[in-house]
């Protein structure tokens, strides 16, 4: 039973080795500002990977701040049997289907950051006319509220001078 383990963490370094690492300068020519790090580890019995992408430069840093949430800018390990799938493609396949390059994303990405732009110019200037129409809430109180207590100064029209007379028993 070790022997058949052992061959099938042969198998999948042999593999790994083959098919994965070669991939890093395809990434690297395609992600010029990122650097891809592909780990292979064992743990016990089990070989697990990582795939991610650490932002080398100022402007990767920049891009980072925008990508997706499965953007892999992670290490996270996970067995090994998931880098493959059954339809022959692997990680790296779905990766670059999904982010073809560098520039593509930096397009997405600006799109992104003009609606993000424009976003906040639409919640400034909602508060901004939330801010007067408070103002002119606060005038028209005071307005209301002024001409009140000047009417309250006038005389009334009928007026009596009668006292209320106790009453005994």
């Amino acid at each position: 039973m070790e022997k058949s383990e052992s061959l099938t963490m042969t198998n999948y370094r042999d593999r790994w080795n083959k098919e994965i690492l070669p991939r890093r300068d395809e990434l690297l020519r395609r992600f010029p500002d990122f650097a891809p790090c592909l780990s292979l580890q064992q743990v016990g019995n089990e070989l697990e990977y990582s795939f991610y992408m650490v932002p080398v430069t100022k402007k990767a840093v920049e891009i980072k701040e925008y990508l997706p949430n499965f953007f892999p800018v992670l290490q996270q390990f996970q067995p090994i049997e998931m880098m493959w799938r059954d339809t022959g493609t692997n990680e790296i396949d779905l990766f670059l289907e999904m982010f073809p390059s560098q520039a593509l994303l930096e397009k997405g990405l600006e799109d992104k950051k003009k609606e993000f732009k424009r976003r906040k110019k639409v919640k400034e200037a909602r508060l901004v006319l939330a801010k007067i129409g408070i103002i002119t809430l606060i005038v028209a109180s005071m307005n209301i509220f002024g001409n009140a207590a000047e009417k309250s100064k006038l005389p009334t029209m009928c007026q009596t001078d009668n006292q209320p007379s106790g009453i005994q028993r």
